[in-house]
């Protein structure tokens, strides 16, 4: 905390420490059939519940972790990211994670020694606080995954988000997609359209060039924490091919771009089809922006995959595997 206070101000001044629940835990969290239900939240003191809200779900992230799930665990914190519009969480997280394993020690430490509990129920928290302590110091540990930035690209309605998040899925990190971004930044919601002409207004190359550049920083973040990050843009050009390769190399992580294609008319009976969403992608402007999309000739072998999204999205992830580490599916 000392010698990272800037961090901790810039969450203060990003407005990121709100009213929450202070003692978010799994058996507080409830499926029923009319929807989620969360009880319990720290009513009595407001010091308890009021905070950072990467401490709140870092709390959930941790129980999941605790009973094996560590999987699970980085798909919410994933969700939660662009839920919030919060990549910057990645550079807490584990802190915050680190902290409220070490509350759920404290605790289950203190009910061990407490003479009034019968021997069998302080065993339990015993073997509970040595865990929970243990999974305290195991969040500075390597990581399970390898951080790499994958990059999905392809012209409009190629298919990237689709795959970009299945492979969200599959290596159980977040996506960083400049749909999303781009308004954000705007200042408009995620499925208000922006029908400005091809190059014009929120797509001049000017706001283009600030969107990637929020698109590398926020993916920084990510992989700076040590984990996967997957970039979902168009990625139309060698320049902004190369800013993504640059990054990865400054880091020293692996690179990966994922180029989508499809037949053109596979893309235009999609955007026939498309209703809503972040994305401003339509007929009108799709031949201009296919006729400027730069082909991929700058990229070894290694770094460039080509997939044909007009086939199924899980076909796609078999041919994947290959060349992208994924999650260990006997990971707990």
């Amino acid at each position: 905390m000392h010698d990272h206070g800037a961090l901790f101000s810039r969450r203060v001044a990003a407005e990121r420490v709100r009213e929450g629940h202070g003692d978010l835990r799994l058996e507080h969290v409830y499926f029923e059939p009319a929807g989620l239900r969360v009880i319990d939240c720290i009513e009595f003191d407001e010091r308890y519940r009021v905070c950072d809200a990467c401490a709140d779900v870092a709390f959930l992230a941790m129980d999941l972790a605790a009973h094996g799930r560590i999987a699970w665990a980085e798909r919410l914190l994933a969700r939660f990211a662009r839920a919030a519009d919060d990549y910057d969480l990645y550079a807490l997280v584990d802190f915050y994670e680190a902290y409220r394993a070490c509350v759920r020690g404290k605790v289950a430490a203190m009910l061990a020694r407490d003479p009034g509990a019968n021997d069998a129920l302080r065993r339990k928290a015993g073997a509970d606080a040595y865990r929970h302590f243990l999974l305290a110091l195991a969040c500075g540990r390597a990581p399970v995954l390898p951080p790499t930035l994958v990059c999905v690209g392809g012209v409009i309605a190629s298919g990237k988000s689709t795959l970009a998040e299945a492979l969200s899925s599959e290596l159980a990190c977040p996506v960083v997609d400049a749909d999303r971004t781009r308004k954000h930044m705007l200042g408009v919601e995620e499925d208000r359209p922006l029908h400005d002409p091809a190059w014009r207004g929120a797509y001049d190359p000017a706001v283009t060039g600030r969107v990637y550049a929020e698109l590398l920083r926020r993916a920084s973040v990510v992989l700076a924490s040590g984990r996967p990050v997957v970039v979902d843009a168009s990625f139309r050009s060698r320049a902004l091919r190369a800013g993504a390769r640059e990054l990865a190399r400054g880091l020293r992580v692996p690179f990966r771009f994922v180029e989508c294609r499809v037949p053109a008319d596979v893309s235009r009976a999609r955007l026939a089809r498309r209703n809503g969403g972040p994305s401003d992608g339509r007929l009108a402007i799709f031949d201009e922006f296919a006729a400027r999309f730069e082909s991929v000739t700058e990229l070894p072998e290694s770094e460039h995959i080509v997939v044909n999204t007009a086939r199924p999205v899980d076909d796609a992830l078999a041919a994947l595997r290959a060349r992208i580490t994924a999650w260990p599916s006997s990971a707990t």
